[in-house]
């Protein structure tokens, strides 16, 4: 009797429990209006909260002894959202539709979970960034070198630029190529032309939303910014430093050298394309004087431009020093005749994803990258081979 009375009692609570969710699933059905986010969280947690991606509270409610809520509202257009309780935060994309998390904390559409995805790969890259910065900055105080973190830095920056040019090209019906894009910007520095591209690939709903309106902006005010920089430079008399067709990033072909200009020791500002039409051959040379084995090379890289610099050979050599007087007096010390440009940023050199020094790029009149990974030594191979190319 006794075994029997217990069987009852776990079915009656099972069947209470299933029809108070049934109850709350029933109350809460999406009615096509607005939007509806719901489903199931952690039971521990009484209170859910969204909030947008500047961490401001949209809505909140509580959370039933089942682990369900649910949360109604209306909203004018797409934005990044998150879930968020003392155990989880689930980053979605909030619009007026229904929003259904499972009870493993998942979403119920694809469209969500790929955003949620997204984001989370995107976040632990870029922590995995600040944290070699940070050890970097450190290594600067304490007077120690950076090589090896800066060479992992510039590998994972690669990786990242590549993993978000193939999540636009993948997902480009998607609001989250927006988001790609803009991270894209950050790390490659793309031009408004290129973003032209990207765009129109994009689904036309995606196009109409306010992101994509506020990139165009940005973009164009970008471009419009670049281009009166160089008008100003003319208006100074400068210009030599002004190329005659307003050059761009590249950011698609790696077999075109990536546009970089530079202040030289002069302190006037150099382009590369400016010395790429005046030359055969262009060395990118990048180094540093605190680099012993670019020290060691630069012997040999005087001897190969004393030969060939008569028929066309061109070096640049830009480096990462932070001290600029140490990187003038490397320069007097090794006589070294060439162009020599300051990349105190780095900015160039994670252009080109210069992972470790030395490291050289090849490049012909025409712009395009002959070779990369070039050493004095294989300089010295590949000159009297491509000098006379036409």
């Amino acid at each position: 009797m006794k075994r029997l009375i217990t069987i009852l009692s776990i079915i009656f609570f099972v069947s209470c429990n299933t029809t108070a969710e049934k109850q709350a699933s029933n109350k809460n059905e999406y009615s096509g209006e607005g939007f509806l986010v719901h489903g199931y969280l952690h039971p521990n947690d009484s209170t859910v909260f969204i909030k947008n991606s500047k961490d401001s509270v949209l809505y909140k409610s509580t959370i039933n002894d089942n682990g369900y809520f649910a949360i109604k509202g209306t909203i004018s257009d797409t934005i990044p959202a998150y879930i968020s309780t003392n155990n989880t935060r689930l980053d979605f994309l909030l619009y007026n539709t229904e929003i259904a998390l499972r009870k493993d904390e998942h979403f119920k559409t694809d469209n969500q979970q790929l955003y949620n995805e997204y984001v989370k790969t995107i976040t632990s890259k870029s922590t995995i960034d600040r944290s070699l910065i940070n050890k970097i900055k450190k290594a600067i105080i304490d007077n120690k070198n950076t090589v090896r973190f800066r060479s992992t830095l510039s590998k994972l920056q690669y990786q990242e630029i590549v993993f978000l040019k193939n999540f636009i090209k993948e997902n480009s019906n998607h609001y989250a190529a927006l988001l790609a894009i803009q991270a894209l910007d950050k790390r490659a520095n793309i031009a408004n032309e290129d973003y032209l591209k990207y765009k129109e690939t994009l689904g036309q709903d995606i196009k109409n939303t306010s992101l994509a309106l506020e990139l165009d902006n940005y973009f164009l005010e970008k471009e419009i910014k670049s281009k009166t920089q160089q008008i100003s430079k003319v208006k100074q008399g400068n210009t030599s430093t002004v190329p005659k067709k307003t050059p761009k990033p590249v950011v698609e072909d790696r077999a075109k050298a990536f546009y970089f200009e530079g202040e030289t020791l002069n302190g006037t500002t150099i382009t590369l394309p400016a010395v790429v039409r005046k030359s055969k051959l262009t060395y990118i040379d990048f180094w540093a004087s605190w680099c012993g084995p670019c020290r060691m090379q630069n012997p040999v890289l005087r001897g190969i431009y004393k030969q060939y610099h008569k028929q066309g050979l061109s070096i640049i050599s830009v480096s990462e020093d932070t001290d600029s007087n140490a990187w003038k007096n490397a320069i007097t010390i090794d006589n070294l005749p060439w162009i020599h440009v300051l990349d105190k940023d780095k900015s160039i050199s994670r252009r080109y994803y210069v992972e470790s020094l030395p490291f050289g790029v090849l490049v012909d009149s025409k712009g395009m990258v002959i070779a990369d990974y070039v050493s004095a030594g294989k300089l010295k191979q590949l000159v009297p081979k491509y000098i006379n190319e036409k």
